[in-house]
């Protein structure tokens, strides 16, 4: 057993028997950052967490939560340490933690019990998580120490006021002569109990005949009324009705002895009308020789709206992780495609040089170059939503280009949709790509027309907006501060929850086959994450669409960058190193530029093409790598390059647009840029550029 010191406020147990989750604990519960809060003990076998929970018992120094895995090697799993901690220490908060989908937790709940003392948590999950859980039920469990404290205490001075009561009573029978004192001293051990009970911070009652004979000004707070109003009314008139049943039968049980005392929730009308989650502990007693029941109530308001957020947080976390990874997937599947793309554009366009428009082929030689090219828009709609696009941004106003929008849609759009523009006067300016900000709004007004077949309204509305802290904390991905809010809805037939969770993934789609690739909300969601903004989506079945796009503002403007004109298609006589993993896009590009006079020399890999640059530096005049090889990568051997001659020539080809990667390339030495799958007039521009670059 491995203990790990740590501060005295809170004891956490941990067993599980896999190494790297005990050092998850100990990152996020034994860290420096948690000295003053937790002490962590680690254990891998469930006898050793039994006989820890023991010796804790016997110490006097009790653990607050213990996570238990339930799948463990030996015979004696998690389940079963969990009954054994559960008789050796009732107050414990057990977390049952499993990475199987198949754990019952009704049969754990039943063998372990009681269901609010137990919290099930699937794996994986993050060290934030564990911290998260430690502190809220280590929280808990502290409240309910002191609350049960505060009731035994109040439990021993009713006690011990009935004790001197009467033995005040048998001093009076006894002693006349002492009735004064003997009445002083009653009333003063009154007004020291009321005193405990009125001050609580925790409501206090007492229940005879299901009437409140007492309420203390805590639980009359709690409610909305006062002592005087709920003193002699009906317990149950202040239970929401769905709980009444079982709050009836808890009552029952106390008053005719059944249990000594039930704590259980349930919920309890405000006066002011909303629904209260409260706590309740109670114990049978007499009252005026007759039964009646006393204890106390907990707001659980706060802890209950804290565990929503928490569980909002969650949610929104996971989906953002989900949308990376897909964000992931799509832009290597855009970079691999981009390669067999180029192959087939090179070769397509190397056999039309050699034809002309009357000869047999040529036809279809120039459907296979527009079939590459359409094939390439397509990769791109994916580095779209992987954000692997470069944009060209500038001071953008978003009023203009959603006017120049309806001009558009006016011609494109069914008659019987109607466009409204609700546009704000003092709109700030944004720093956008114009040309993604045409197809962001394209693709949302083809969306809203697609959800509209009988025609509808289209509402496109901009304004300013500030998100808080506040708002931030709950919708994950946003940040604070000054944006330009541009809105779409329409009246459309609307999506339900499941649409909702998937409505921005690349190629999910509702409709109809060959009537949507499932990427139009995708480049929408992929230009505004790529752009430094938030997007939220509101739908319900038949209630239309509301997209609510979120784009920082700015207070400045960027001087916009110069057209670049196009120089004269030409060719060369220098010898070009092309270095490509794919065999293809050398062979093609080999005898693309051989066409136009150059000598090529190629090479697979970033060794061989360093050692073809090192034996034949002399009349290499420039070199074309591919960034993404297997290995070493293409900014690997550009550094090669640089070190056999710091004046190396050399382009940067890739399947992905221009990115982190590629601009340090550039920043490292590097002369220019290619993305894949490029044309001919393309390759033959850059290479001549930087041929001709001093």
């Amino acid at each position: 057993m491995l203990n790990v010191p740590q501060a005295k406020r809170c004891r956490i147990l941990a067993l599980d028997d896999e190494e790297h989750i005990l050092d998850l604990f100990k990152e996020s519960l034994g860290s420096e950052a948690s000295a003053n809060s937790f002490d962590l003990t680690l254990c891998r076998h469930a006898e050793e967490a039994v006989e820890a929970v023991r010796a804790a018992m016997q110490e006097g120094k009790p653990f607050a939560v213990a996570y238990l895995d339930v799948c463990l090697p030996a015979e004696t799993d998690g389940v079963w340490a969990a009954e054994q901690i559960r008789a050796l220490d009732p107050e414990i908060e057990i977390v049952i933690v499993t990475g199987h989908s198949d754990i019952d937790p009704g049969e754990i709940g039943f063998r372990v019990g009681p269901a609010h003392k137990m919290l099930y948590v699937p794996k994986p999950f993050s060290a934030m998580e564990i911290k998260q859980f430690a502190i809220a039920l280590g929280a808990k469990w502290q409240q309910e120490r002191r609350l049960n404290k505060e009731i035994a205490i109040f439990k021993a001075g009713v006690g011990e006021g009935l004790l001197k009561l009467n033995k005040a009573n048998r001093k009076l029978r006894q002693e006349i002569a002492e009735r004064k004192r003997a009445e002083r001293a009653l009333q003063e051990a009154e007004a020291k109990y009321r005193s405990l009970v009125e001050e609580s911070l925790v409501g206090v009652y007492l229940i005879q005949n299901g009437l409140f004979v007492y309420v203390n000004p805590m639980l009359a707070k709690t409610l909305g009324y006062s002592q005087d109003e709920m003193i002699g009314t009906a317990t149950l008139d202040y239970v929401a009705p769905e709980d009444r049943e079982l709050v009836t039968e808890n009552l029952r049980k106390r008053i005719e002895g059944e249990v000594l005392s039930i704590q259980y929730s349930f919920r309890v009308l405000h006066k002011e009308g909303h629904v209260i989650q409260v706590e309740a502990i109670g114990t049978r007693t007499n009252f005026l020789d007759e039964p009646a029941i006393i204890g106390s109530l907990l707001d659980l308001t706060e802890s209950k709206k804290a565990e929503e957020e928490r569980d909002l947080l969650e949610a929104q976390l996971l989906h953002a992780q989900k949308m990376e990874a897909i964000g992931t997937l799509a832009g290597g599947v855009a970079h691999d495609f981009n390669n067999l793309l180029q192959a087939i554009q090179g070769y397509a366009e190397v056999l039309l040089l050699d034809k002309e428009s009357n000869d047999p082929g040529y036809h279809e030689l120039q459907e296979i170059a527009r079939a590459a090219q359409r094939g390439g828009e397509f990769t791109q709609q994916l580095l779209t939503f992987s954000r692997k696009v470069e944009s060209q941004r500038k001071p953008l106003d978003l009023n203009r280009e959603v006017q120049e929008l309806r001009r558009l849609l006016e011609r494109t759009l069914p008659k019987m949709i109607d466009i409204e523009l609700r546009l704000a006067e003092d709109l700030r300016i944004v720093n956008a790509d114009p040309g993604q900000m045409e197809q962001l709004c394209m693709n949302l007004a083809v969306n809203s027309r697609d959800a509209m077949p009988d025609g509808g309204k289209l509402t496109i509305e901009t304004e300013n907006a500030t998100l808080d802290q506040r708002y931030c904390k709950t919708h994950l991905g946003a940040r604070p501060g000054e944006y330009v809010r541009l809105t779409f809805s329409d009246t459309g037939k609307g999506m339900n929850r499941e649409t909702l969770e998937h409505v921005f993934e690349p190629f999910y789609t509702t409709k109809e086959i060959g009537k949507g690739t499932g990427l139009g909300l995708a480049m929408v969601y992929g230009i505004v994450k790529d752009h430094g903004g938030y997007i939220t989506c509101i739908s319900e079945p038949e209630e239309g669409t509301t997209f609510k796009i979120y784009l920082p503002a700015i207070g400045y403007f960027v001087k916009p960058s110069e057209v670049e004109v196009a120089e004269a298609l030409q060719g060369g006589t220098e010898t070009i190193l092309l270095v490509d993993d794919e065999e293809p896009i050398r062979k093609s590009g080999e005898e693309l530029l051989k066409r136009f006079g150059y000598k090529l020399l190629t090479a697979a890999d970033c060794d061989s093409g360093l050692a073809l640059y090192r034996q034949e530096k002399g009349r290499i005049d420039l070199a074309i790598l591919d960034l993404i090889m297997p290995g070493k990568s293409g900014r690997h051997c550009l550094e090669g390059l640089l070190d056999i001659n710091p004046r190396a020539k050399v382009i940067m080809a890739s399947g992905y647009s221009y990115d982190g990667s590629a601009e340090e390339a550039i920043q490292a030495g590097a002369k220019g840029f290619i993305r894949k799958p490029y044309k001919m007039r393309q390759i033959l521009h850059k290479v001549r550029e930087v041929l001709d670059r001093d």
